[in-house]
Formats: structure tokens, sequence, C-alpha cells
């Protein structure tokens, strides 16, 4: 009853206006009587209000409503449509507005007018805020039906009456003499609750305002309870968007949604038309052959371009996997997408790396299927001719790599979309080389043509480099991706993966930081390429007894060897008149005359230009590890014999460089690298070699748990063997101490206080783990990588 005297107000009020709200309040004052019933002020302004509101809404979509098209409309939710009923109300919602009413209370005998029906029925529910940057849905008042939506079960409220008038199915459901006909619930869980909200809402207002994104979602909503109304206003609003948001209705789409075919064929075949057009308008543009385009239709086309790029920008990763899933069908709509990339790379290219760079962003590759991608790679780089089938073109005619071939490295959009997109263009080179040598081995073409034929250009090399690297940051679930790419850079040569593993090291040297996720063999290859890139800070020399030994650095070109005293350095020839180079015995005079320079080790207080030395190399490398077998040996004759065997390798390297390898060691390790097993590889690699396993134990102690005291030992460990594992944690603590230097730098000092207690915490929570039942340790687990992910560690 009370919801039958609100609707009474609130049907005169939106009759006669202000003048007829102003006479119902005088009349609540004066306890006047309005068609038998005694009304209070506080009923009269909440109808007043209702009354505003409902204007306020129709006001706000009169334009959209006068053009009868969909318009979209950004706010901060994104692009929004309206969706509005034609021939709405219906006789069967007015009917049904009635019908609800009534069983709220007597009705009075004009409600046989329309105009009175259509009061009744706006008087059934109470709109939201139209100006609201938010949604504000609005509600049905005095339900008797809740319609439970979406994944989170919300309910919704509504009148039977009014969804049996526009749904046949639901109409079966409450009409008719099922058992269910009495429920008070529906269930619409498999759609999204905005789209059962702007259902609701559309059928009580004629129209409802919703995302673009959620438009697949009411269609699909529309067919399941057999709304033709509600159906024909979302076709008649598909067809009428603009084709980057019908791009975005497919997204929001499965496959496996039950989407009526017309209405999905008339969407994809609105996009293979607009795609089709605009691949041949920047075709035509570019090649200056046929009907040229008009400047205003090459600039629509850019535009488009613009818009697509604000769109893939904004749509969310599963609604980005929907989409690719819809271009890998083949079809004319494939077809379509991968002719309207290929235009719009060649002529972006054209244009000049600004427009080729705004092509290249991630996300405008990464809507694509990988396989679509290869082709649009493979139809770019193969051209035709008159006479030949396959024309592989790297470089344009003045010998530059072609602009485009930018696009295949920029932007990824993924470590292996990368990695086979360098090895479809490497094969191409292959295949390019091969059938020219063929050709010239065959008499077909002269052998100065066949040399002419484009070669894999080398920065194009130097960018895919650059792109692995960039992608091994970006993507930290690359571990079986770069196992493929370790295990066919050892099949074949692979100028960029080399490249890549040097690019690698030189950022570890720099930031101190690894890829996470990168496996044990790659993390090997990069820090071998860090290590010999690093200055020596010790080297250590195999050979005789009396010359073996580690020889600390002790200026620029100067090594000492502390126990039995040697010294290891570098001389630079003199020369002049005045210049005195003696040659010994037994060393050709000619290889002496060709040097520059030479490495001698001598007794600390020989002369370094005139004594004899007990071993000399010639050569002007500035690196003592990179002497090779070039030794000359001086016997106990005096005679210099070449002895292979000698040589000097690298034992350790200079501090800084050694901080900045040991810092992504560990935080490699921290995030589930082994360097125990590094530690092994590389000694299985190069058993020769000390410098990495040195910094794998250095690194294993920077990140070591606080010794164990004889009682924190775990049960069944004796107080020996603490005593012994205390005693070589201090022994290592004293060697690093004896090569290391106290960082200066506060802030520095301060980010290690940081680590070093967090390092605690660590070691303490997975100490619990070892003997914590399978939901603790799950617990635990969970607690350690909340600790690993914090800002401040």
């Amino acid at each position: 009853r009370d919801g039958a005297r609100q609707m009474a107000l609130q049907a005169a009020i939106e009759k006669g206006g202000s003048s007829c709200a102003s006479l119902l309040r005088r009349w609540a004052k004066e306890r006047r009587p309005y068609r038998g019933q005694v009304f209070e002020v506080e009923e009269v302004e909440e109808a007043v209000a209702a009354a505003e509101a409902t204007a306020a809404q129709s006001q706000s979509s009169s334009a959209a409503e006068s053009s009868g098209k969909a318009t979209a409309t950004p706010n901060a939710f994104g692009q929004t449509v309206l969706i509005q009923a034609k021939g709405w109300p219906t006789p069967e919602l007015l009917e049904g507005a009635v019908s609800t009413a009534g069983a709220l209370g007597p009705l009075g005998k004009e409600l046989t007018k329309d105009s009175a029906r259509l009061a009744l029925l706006r008087g059934l529910y109470e709109p939201g805020n139209a100006d609201s940057k938010s949604p504000c849905w609005g509600k049905a008042k005095h339900p008797d039906l809740q319609v439970v939506a979406g994944s989170s079960s919300t309910r919704i409220s509504a009148h039977k009456a009014m969804l049996s008038a526009v749904s046949k199915m639901l109409h079966c459901k409450f009409c008719g003499s099922f058992g269910d006909a009495g429920e008070t619930e529906i269930d619409a869980s498999d759609f999204k609750e905005v789209a059962v909200r702007a259902a609701v809402e559309f059928i009580y207002t004629g129209k409802a305002r919703l995302a673009v994104a959620d438009v697949g979602s009411l269609c699909c909503l529309a067919d399941f309870w057999e709304c033709p109304l509600l159906a024909d206003a979302v076709e008649r609003c598909w067809k009428s968007l603009p084709i980057v948001y019908a791009l975005e209705v497919l997204a929001s789409l499965d496959q496996d949604a039950h989407v009526p075919a017309a209405m999905l064929g008339a969407l994809q075949r609105s996009l293979e038309a607009n795609f089709s057009g605009i691949a041949d308008l920047l075709n035509r543009h570019q090649a200056g052959l046929g009907v040229l385009p008009s400047s205003e239709q090459v600039a629509n086309c850019w535009r488009f371009v613009q818009e697509l790029l604000v769109l893939l920008e904004r749509l969310e990763p599963d609604a980005m996997e929907r989409l690719r899933k819809w271009l890998s069908d083949e079809g004319e709509l494939q077809s379509a997408t991968e002719s309207f990339m290929m235009a719009v790379v060649k002529a972006a290219a054209q244009r000049g790396n600004d427009e080729l760079k705004r092509i290249s962003k991630r996300r405008f590759k990464a809507w694509l299927p990988e396989a679509m991608l290869s082709r649009i790679i493979a139809q770019l780089i193969i051209g035709k001719r008159e006479g030949d089938s396959t024309d592989i073109r790297f470089c344009d005619a003045a010998g530059q790599p072609q602009r485009w071939l930018q696009w295949t490295h920029w932007g990824g959009p993924t470590l292996e979309a990368v990695f086979e997109a360098y090895l479809q263009l490497l094969g191409f080179a292959r295949q390019a080389e091969a059938a020219s040598d063929a050709a010239a081995a065959a008499g077909l073409t002269p052998a100065a043509e066949a040399g002419a034929v484009d070669k894999f250009p080398l920065p194009l090399h130097s960018g895919f480099a650059v792109a692995l690297v960039d992608e091994a940051f970006r993507d930290h679930r690359t571990n079986s991706v770069w196992e493929m790419i370790e295990r066919r850079s050892h099949e074949e040569t692979l100028p960029a993966v080399e490249e890549a593993m040097q690019v690698l090291a030189r950022h570890t040297l720099q930031s101190r930081k690894l890829p996470q996720g990168v496996p044990l063999k790659v993390v090997l290859r990069v820090m071998n390429e860090a290590v010999s890139r690093s200055p020596a800070s010790a080297v250590q020399i195999n050979g005789p007894g009396s010359l073996a030994g580690v020889y600390e650095q002790k200026g620029s070109d100067t090594f000492v060897r502390a126990a039995a005293p040697l010294v290891l350095r570098r001389v630079v020839r003199t020369t002049g008149r005045e210049a005195i180079n003696i040659v010994w015995k037994g060393i050709p005079s000619e290889d002496f005359r060709k040097s520059l320079a030479d490495w001698k080790v001598q007794q600390p207080e020989d002369d370094e230009h005139l004594d004899v030395p007990l071993a000399v190399a010639l050569s002007a490398s500035q690196d003592p590890c990179d002497l090779g077998g070039n030794w000359w040996l001086r016997a106990s004759s005096g005679k210099f014999q070449q002895d292979a065997s000698f040589q000097i390798r690298l034992h350790s390297i200079r501090e800084a460089e050694a901080m900045a390898c040991r810092t992504a060691l560990a935080a490699w390790a921290s995030t589930g690298g082994s360097l125990l097993g590094l530690e092994e590889a590389a000694r299985k690699e190069s058993p020769k070699e000390v410098a990495l396993p040195m910094l794998c134990q250095a690194a294993v102690r920077d990140m070591a748990p606080p010794v164990l005291s004889a009682t924190d030992a775990p049960q069944g460990e004796s107080t020996k063997a603490v005593e012994k594992q205390s005693e070589a944690d201090v022994n290592a603590k004293a060697a690093d101490e004896k090569i290391q230097t106290e960082e200066d730098d506060i802030g520095w000092q301060e980010a290690a206080k940081t680590f070093d207690a967090v390092a605690e915490e660590l070691c303490r929570v997975l100490k619990e783990a070892q003997k914590a039942s399978a939901d603790e340790r799950r617990r635990l687990l969970q607690k350690k990588r909340r600790i690993e992910s914090a800002p401040d560690f």
C-alpha cells in the first residue's frame, strides 16, 4: 500500500509539474485528502525527488534518443554506449505495470489511460544518478523477484510481471502452471552483473547505458531470456558502433558464448570490410597507383590506427586473449586483419621512425596470434618481381636495411615471438644466400651478381639482441623459452643470441641484476662473459713450481706473488735512438721485432728492461690472461724455450665488479636459482678456471643465515659439527674481510642493514618450515613470498 501511495503521488507530480508539487505540499500540511488519502509532507518530498530524478535521466540521453544511433561516451570506466528501445513502452509492459501496482494497493480509474500507465511504470523503478561519474544503477521499488547475477551472485530486485512482459522464457516460467511459478529468485549468474543490471533498467526505462565491453554479455542475456525488445535494441547499437568499438565487443565475447549467429556474423563482416578498406587505401596511397585516395581518407585511416592503439592499451589481458582466439580462426576476418597490418607497417615505415615506433608498441602486436605475426613477416620480406616467385629483400636500393624490419623486434610482444621472428628472418637470409650460391655454381648468374645478394643486416642482429634482453627482464616466466634458445644457439650460429649474452653481462656489471627465471645454463654463459670483461685483481700462473702461484695486482700492469716473491709485469718497448731492446737467446728475432711490448716474470729487484727474465711472452695485450701459449721460459743453460704448458688464468676480479656479480647472483638465487648448481656447472665446464666458482661461494656466504650455536642445533646434530661449521664460516668471513673494503656510501649501508634484517627473517621462516605440518608450511612459504616481494627488500 505504501508503494501504491508513492506511485500515485509521483504520477501526479510528473503530470502536473511544480505547481502540482506545491499544491500537494500545502494539502499535506493542512491534512487535506488527495484521492481519498491523507499524505505526510515527507511522502510528498520523496515523490518530488523521484519525479525529478526520472526527468533528469530522460534529459541526459535526449541527444542520443533524437539521433537514433549508438554514441560512445568516454568516462572514468572506459567508452559507454546507450542501448535504447524502439516502441517502448509496449502494451505488455504497461499491463505488467498495472498488474504489479494493483498487487500493492487499490488503483484509480484513470489508469486506463496510457499516460497514467506510463507514469505508473516509471514509478515502479527508482533510477540511479545520471550525472554520477561512477556506475550508479537504479532499483525496483517493492520487488517480488531477485535476479542472481554475476560470479559474485549479486541480487538485483525486479518484478515478475515486468520481466514476464518482455521475456518469453520468463513468461512461461511465471505465468504457467509449473511448480517454479511461485519462486522469488531466478539465476543469471552466467552473465556479467553489469549486463543484468542494464537489462533490468532497460525494461523499466526503455534505455540503459553501459560500457562497450559489456554489450556482448547483454546480447547473450537477451538471447537467453528470449527478449526481442532488448535483442533488437542491442543489435541496432551493435551495427551502428564505430569499427574500433565493434572490435572491443568482439574481445568481450568467448568463442563458446551463446551469441546469435546473425549478430556475430554481422559484427565480423563489418570488421572485415573496414580492415580491408583501410588496407586498400593505404596500399594505393603508398604505391601511387590507380585511383589515389584523398588526403582526408588517408588521415581517417591513421585516425583509426590511433583509436585502435588507445583501445588495445586499455583492454584487459583476458580480453586480449579472447581477441587472439577470434583471429586464430581461419576465415575472412583473419585475412583482412593480416592485410590491414601489412599495409599499416609498410605505410608507417614510409612515414618515418616516429610513426613506426608508434605502431611498434607492445599492445599493437600483442593482439595478433603468433602464427599471424609470422605470416605477416613472411609476406613483408618476400617481394614479387617479374620472373621471380620469391625476391627476398633485406635492404633498399641504397643498400640500407629496410626500415620496416625494425618492427619485427620492437615491442616484443613476448620472448618467444621475438626469437621466432629472428629465426624466421635468419632462415630467409640463409635461403636466399644458398639459392644465390647454387645459381652461381650452375653458371646461371655471374659470380659478382651472386655475391650481391641481400644478406642479414648486422644492425638487425643487434636489434634482436636488445629485444631478447628486454623481454627477459619484462617476463619472468620464460625459463622454458630460454632453454630452447640456449639449445638452438649450440646447434647453429645465432649472432643475436651471442650479442644478447654480452648485453646481459654488461647489464649485470652496471646494474647488479640478472633476469628472474633465467635457467642455469644461460646464467653460466652470462657470468662467464661478465667475468671475462672484468679487470683482474689476481691471476694464477700454472707452470713450473718455481713460477706457479697466485699473483695479486699491485699496479696497472704489475702483479706480485706474495710467497717467494716474484713479479709479473708488462713492459712496453722503448723507441728512438737511445732505445735498448735485448733479444734473448733462443727467441726468434723476427717474432721479437713484431712485438711492441712484453710480459715478463722477474725477480722483484730486477730491472724491467735490462735484466734477464725468468719467463717472457711477446704480446702487446694488456690482459695477462689473453696471452695463450706464447710464453718462453729460461732454461738452466740460459737459453729460452717455448713452453705451451705455461698459462696464466684469472683468479679473481676487481672488487667493484665482484660485488656487482655477487649481488646479481644472490638476487637470482633468491628467485629459485641454484648457486651450488652454478658453481658445479662452472667447474665442470672449465676445471682450471676458479674466478666464477669463487664468486658463487662468496654469494652463498652473502646469503648464509647466522651461525647456529650448539643449543640451537637441529635435533641429532652434534656440537662438534656445529663448531666445525662455525669455524668454517669464521674463516670464510676473515678471507672476505681481507679482500673487501667497507662501503662508504650511507645509502648503501642503510640498504645493507635492511637486506641483512630480511635475510635473518627469511632464514627463521625456512627453519620453522622444516619442522612444520603441511598446512603450516604453506602459510610460512606464503609469508616468505610476501617478505621477498616487499618494496624495502
